[in-house]
């Protein structure tokens, strides 16, 4: 089992390159579109030189802030504003026992938001583990194997059994392929993929494209039959 992939839209930048509708082009014109060589690959020189347009194929997290920061600005937000002023305003009339109610709501709020954002962030954290992985590419006609992050749009992409996708792909040669997505997602499971278009009427009016030539993260990986 084998496919051979182009690399449309890395996943760290989806919006690098003008929207296509990847699967409904045939593969001769996906490659055109990408500048790319179905057969050789990108050369070295245009690798390059899609590395330093493109920047690492990787997902970029905001920079770290303190867990007292985070917290704090938990209370940046009207919802807030006006629990404190409320709270505030309790406590001079001598309420003590309101204000401190309304207070200890504010600070629920913020509690709650903040451990909420510190699980965002963990899931992201997690994900990032999930797609860095290593690629075989095709590049001046050799195969080499190198690093998810070093993946340019146009990079021809080799998959093989256990592989995981390391990019947002359009299949132009296939051999067997299935894909095991990732278990996070509401439709995983195991899906057989080909390269052909083709359109499937869903009521008197309404037509589908067929999307099983593409290939897109969050997936899991590569499997046998």
């Amino acid at each position: 089992m084998a496919a051979f992939c182009v690399a449309f839209s890395p996943w760290r930048k989806l919006r690098i390159l003008s929207p296509q509708s990847w699967h409904a082009l045939a593969e001769s014109k996906v490659a055109q579109l990408l500048d790319s060589d179905v057969e050789l690959g990108l050369p070295l020189a245009e690798v390059a030189e899609r590395q330093r347009r493109h920047g690492a194929n990787e997902l970029l997290g905001q920079a770290k802030k303190s867990r007292w920061w985070k917290f704090f600005q938990q209370f940046n937000q009207p919802v807030q504003y006006i629990l404190l002023v409320a709270g505030g305003v309790t406590a001079l009339f001598k309420e003590l026992v309101d204000a401190g109610v309304i207070l200890a709501v504010a600070f629920g709020n913020a509690l709650i938001g903040f451990i909420q954002e510190a699980r965002a962030e963990n899931a992201i954290a997690a994900l990032t583990e999930v797609v860095t992985t290593e690629a075989t590419v095709i590049r001046a006609d050799d195969k080499v194997r190198i690093s998810s992050r070093e993946l340019v749009p146009g990079d021809l992409i080799l998959l093989s059994a256990g592989d995981r996708v390391p990019a947002d792909m359009r299949l132009v040669e296939v051999y067997d392929l299935k894909i095991e997505l990732c278990s996070f997602l509401v439709y995983g499971g195991k899906r057989r993929k080909g390269v052909s278009c083709w359109m499937k009427q869903t009521t008197s009016e309404e037509y589908t494209m067929n999307d099983d030539n593409l290939i897109a993260l969050p997936t899991s990986e590569t499997t046998e039959s």
